[in-house]
């Protein structure tokens, strides 16, 4: 709620580094909370699988009434730390990714993913009558939670990795899409538009908005070296593999459009010689051999071979 509304002590020259301490202890927190769930739940099931059958039954330790009692995070409200991900601090950035990594393997529920019995939980292959079930169910059902969750993290993941500037409230020149300007109409400027808009529908609609916003601003090449730094680049890739791994058919709808998108963006910047300069050359390698890593992972997740050997041709830099 804090960070959506903007509450910012600015009559404090340390407010911003006392209030990204408190956005990392906050998520250390949450995640601190969640795994002791996920510990205490695990040790009661295993218990009472330990138990002897030929003992009497203990009312209070039913598996039913032990799962029924953990409640899990529900995605609709994990969905409001998504936006750190692209915090302008490095430090909360890092955190977030790796809360939000646990987030998608351990707590996320996988309703609609069909996964093998095996302990390995490999997924089936394409040919599979039960996955192409499962992929005609999450397209029918793509407004769930768990999936709009998905999409809202493959849109923060994309301003990650390709704007030059994580600021939030600054304008980052031509853009992907252009303000119609009807958005002035009536009289009202368009800063104090949004605000009436955010005052009177709340915190949720200010979220999505600040999204859209962002992604309006994201830059329509790659013609500036993006701000994130190597370290987030390998939080990206982390995230992007719990995705496809956890969630393979939502990671293929969601996942292949972004990038696809982070692919012709390269490509684009490559062609056009404007990848000479160091750090912007820098950068596109790092998003190369990201997309080269996840389309492996893909490829080892539905079992295709070929889309495996091609991953691995081009992940070597500088390979065509």
């Amino acid at each position: 709620m804090i960070e959506v509304q903007e509450v910012l002590s600015r009559d404090n020259q340390g407010s911003p580094t006392s209030r990204s301490f408190a956005l990392r202890y906050l998520l250390s927190s949450l995640l601190g909370l969640i795994r002791v769930a996920n510990t205490t739940q695990n040790k009661e099931v295993l218990e009472i699988e330990s138990q002897d059958l030929s003992s009497t039954p203990r009312l209070d330790i039913s598996v039913d009434d032990r799962g029924a009692r953990r409640t899990r995070v529900p995605p609709d409200i994990w969905q409001d730390t998504l936006s750190l991900l692209c915090h302008p601090d490095p430090a909360v950035r890092a955190q977030a990714a790796s809360v939000l990594s646990y987030y998608l393997g351990h707590e996320l529920p996988q309703h609609g993913e069909t996964t093998d019995t095996e302990e390995s939980k490999q997924f089936r292959g394409l040919s599979s009558h039960s996955y192409r079930h499962a992929i005609q169910t999450s397209c029918s059902q793509s407004n769930d939670n768990t999936s709009n969750f998905i999409n809202a993290t493959h849109a923060f993941l994309f301003i990650l990795a390709t704007s030059p500037n994580l600021e939030q409230k600054q304008s980052i020149g031509p853009s992907r899409s252009k303000r119609s300007s009807s958005d002035k109409s009536g009289g009202e400027t368009g800063s104090t538009r949004r605000s009436s808009i955010g005052a009177a529908l709340g915190p949720r609609p200010r979220k999505d908005s600040l999204v859209l916003r962002i992604l309006s601003q994201t830059p329509a090449s790659l013609s500036d070296a993006p701000r994130a730094s190597e370290e987030d680049y390998s939080h990206l890739l982390q995230i992007l593999l719990a995705i496809h791994r956890h969630f393979p058919i939502r990671g293929l709808l969601a996942g292949v459009p972004m990038m696809l998108a982070l692919d012709r963006d390269v490509d684009e910047c490559l062609t056009q010689s404007q990848g000479d300069e160091p750090q912007l050359k820098q950068r596109l390698i790092a998003l190369q051999i990201l997309l080269a890593n996840v389309w492996q992972t893909i490829g080892q997740v539905w079992r295709i071979p070929t889309l495996v050997t091609l991953a691995q041709e081009v992940s070597v830099p500088g390979h065509p």
